[in-house]
């Protein structure tokens, strides 16, 4: 089973504005930039990021999304999501640079705990589209890892949807940063609720080795976008 650490011993990442509004996939993003920044001699006593690094916070990523929405006439609210695809393009075409220098989607269905993992594996981090059980969303700050069983509550439900990041994974768990914290995750839960995964590539993958082969790979991805210039 494929195993994983990018979390540099990061546990706290910030809610970046998403107990506020519905910009779970912005913060999604940004707490993957997070992780993809983490020096490798950083542990859980001492977070180090590559120099000249700054975490983003909640009013960086909050005006971003806020830039996103306007674009489409739409201003942020609680209940106003970003749709993943049209989000990271509009980061490719960002200006006066690009947030986003590449992206992939992977569409899941069967071998979903395996193919998250090898493609968060080969990307430093992944970006998952979900759908929340009830219970997993009513029960978030409990220690209880998310799983599923046979009740309605412990199914997966389509208005709850959620976007979150993929930084490690264990023998028994995903560990997905969202909400300001790392969140188990088993197997299970990702076969039947997991729905899309995103592979980025961002400034901070140049800081490590292989950029030129991710950069070659996420183009034979179904769905790919390659800023220009890159």
């Amino acid at each position: 089973m494929i195993t994983f650490d990018f979390t540099g011993g990061l546990r706290r990442y910030g809610w970046k504005g998403n107990n506020v509004d519905g910009d779970c996939v912005v913060a999604s993003l940004e707490d993957l930039r997070m992780a993809k920044a983490t020096a490798a001699a950083s542990t859980i006593e001492k977070i180090l990021y590559h120099v000249g690094f700054r975490p983003p916070g909640d009013a960086y990523t909050l005006d971003i999304y806020a830039q996103y929405l306007a674009t489409l006439g739409e201003v942020p609210g609680p209940d106003v999501g970003v749709y993943v695809d049209g989000f990271l393009r509009w980061c490719i075409a960002h200006q006066p640079a690009p947030l986003v220098l590449a992206w992939g989607r992977v569409d899941l269905s069967q071998d979903v705990d395996a193919t998250i993992r090898a493609l968060a594996l080969q990307y430093t981090g992944a970006m998952l589209t979900i759908e929340l059980t009830y219970n997993s969303w009513a029960n978030f700050f409990q220690r209880t890892p998310w799983d599923v069983g046979p009740t309605s509550q412990d199914q997966p439900s389509p208005a709850l949807w959620h976007e979150v990041a993929l930084v490690r994974a264990t023998a028994d768990y995903d560990v997905v940063a969202t909400w300001d914290q790392n969140k188990l995750a088993t197997p299970a839960y990702m076969q039947l609720c997991a729905r899309s995964c995103y592979v980025v590539l961002m400034h901070e993958d140049t800081w490590r080795p292989g950029f030129a082969d991710k950069l070659e790979a996420i183009q034979t991805l179904p769905v790919f976008q390659v800023a220009a210039g890159i």
